[in-house]
């Protein structure tokens, strides 16, 4: 039975260096101390299951799932957790639920082909593996270990041989403008790519486009959203950009990643127009950037008939 490892020191560190911008972006009705709080019951849960104590760890870590469903390491923890106490299906199901909250998931992926494995799901094993090697995570093991357990698709290395993609920052910053003046000023100006700033590092051409934490493991940050419309639409706007990352993960053509070392493009989404309850229309552009020079590859409007509706979301999104 193979084995399910806590990640590295590095990967856990990295983890938790993001876990404060995640929690406060993904509460979006949660004040900045609860989003701390959050912050603090899940590195006490992970300091459990380093200590040895998974049912302890679970326990914590199950409470913060319940107060931020979003939260997509929550959910890995938790799967880390079960699977230290040999709980492979309460496992496998939390490490899938942290991929469908953070599209691009890797580690997860890859912990959730383990699992599926050891449970004997080998369809299940080799669906995880996919997504995980196009995610950025080295799966040659978990392939050469599949192939001596079953027939795999004669397509399989270039099922993985695929384009990657980062999600990037969703642009809200055209209903911040049309929004009440108290939030006037609460944006910088942004500076033109590549202009002089009189000796100052260059500008990165591809600063406003990426999230927070875009660096590291999980780009989850919605930009600009301080106007009225933006804010109370928040949890409907982080849901579209988590649609476009599941529907490009789960398509033949694209990987998504979680990272902009690993991208060959970066998918950046503008909303320039909400519509009123209780169909709330989304106006704006899609666009594919390159990752270095933020140069523009492909652009379409963007014409989502109602975010409040989960299935013409997914319709939308899919076409």
């Amino acid at each position: 039975m193979p084995k399910t490892r806590m990640p590295g020191s590095s990967v856990f560190f990295r983890f938790l260096s993001l876990l404060a911008i995640v929690a406060l972006l993904m509460a979006p009705s949660s004040s900045a101390a609860q989003g701390q709080e959050i912050l603090e019951q899940l590195q006490k849960g992970i300091e459990e299951l380093q200590n040895g104590r998974p049912e302890a760890g679970l326990a914590e870590i199950q409470e913060v799932i319940e107060a931020e469903p979003r939260l997509a390491a929550a959910h890995f923890y938790a799967g880390m957790a079960s699977a230290q106490m040999r709980q492979w299906q309460q496992a496998y199901d939390y490490f899938v639920a942290a991929t469908y909250q953070a599209p691009g998931y890797g580690e997860a992926h890859m912990q959730a082909c383990r699992v599926a494995y050891s449970l004997g799901n080998l369809d299940d094993a080799f669906l995880h593996a996919v997504l995980a090697s196009r995610a950025g995570v080295d799966m040659t093991d978990a392939f050469a270990g599949l192939e001596a357990a079953m027939e795999l698709p004669a397509d399989w290395r270039q099922r993985i041989a695929v384009p990657r993609v980062l999600i990037g920052a969703l642009d809200t910053e055209a209903l911040l403008q049309r929004g009440s003046t108290t939030f006037a000023g609460t944006q910088t100006e942004r500076q033109p790519a590549g202009a002089d700033q009189s000796g100052a590092a260059a500008v990165d051409p591809l600063a406003e486009f990426l999230p927070a934490g875009s660096g590291g493991a999980f780009p989850l940050g919605l930009g600009p959203s301080g106007s009225g419309l933006a804010a109370a639409f928040q949890a409907e706007l982080h849901e579209v950009r988590r649609r476009f990352g599941e529907e490009l993960e789960r398509s033949e053509m694209f990987g998504v990643v979680a990272s902009r070392e690993l991208a060959d493009y970066v998918l950046f989404l503008k909303v320039d127009d909400l519509g009123e309850e209780p169909q709330v229309q989304l106006k704006g552009f899609v666009k594919l950037l390159d990752p270095e020079s933020g140069a523009e590859i492909y652009s379409r409007p963007l014409d989502l008939s109602n975010i409040k509706s989960v299935s013409d979301l997914r319709n939308d999104v899919g076409r």
